[in-house]
């Protein structure tokens, strides 16, 4: 059993109380989980964290829009425990490849905030995280499909128009 001393506690833990971390030598996060995760809360209860959180986050996706098309996807899959992971240049080339209109409602736009990645076939309905089972749609087609069966969507929007 491997065992490293937490940078913070300074306790003496398994490696597998201390997160990956591909840029390290040993591969490992200084810092323990537990020491992580309480100092993510206190963050978290502050004005001050909070606010500087949010600058970050808004950081990342301005210098970054097409992170949040494939990075919450990646995520979302990994948490109901499916496997794959889509690239940020497989949604790049599928927008391309759809001329980056939606799949749904054929709204155009090549600013990244118009159109997401929908699973077309949703995880809840056993859709996979991955490309093949992805299209570009805008958010309001994405928000108002959400889990639902691509012909049961397609025909929810014949009888109901999208655009406003």
């Amino acid at each position: 059993m491997q065992t490293k001393k937490c940078g913070k506690c300074k306790e003496v833990k398994d490696v597998d109380m201390f997160c990956k971390d591909k840029w390290r030598k040993d591969g490992r996060k200084c810092q323990c989980k537990a020491c992580v995760s309480a100092a993510q809360k206190v963050i978290r209860a502050t004005a001050e964290g909070q606010a500087y959180q949010k600058a970050s986050k808004a950081k990342k996706d301005e210098e970054n829009p097409m992170w949040q098309k494939h990075g919450f996807a990646n995520s979302k899959a990994k948490s109901l425990g499916l496997p794959g992971r889509i690239t940020e240049q497989q949604v790049k080339d599928l927008f391309a490849g759809h001329g980056h209109f939606c799949y749904y409602c054929d709204v155009q736009s090549t600013d990244p905030s118009v159109l997401t990645l929908d699973h077309y076939m949703p995880f809840e309905r056993g859709g996979k995280n991955a490309i093949q089972n992805c299209v570009p749609a805008c958010a309001k087609c994405n928000f108002i499909k959400n889990d639902m069966d691509p012909e049961e969507f397609i025909e929810k929007k014949a009888k109901k128009p999208l655009t406003s």
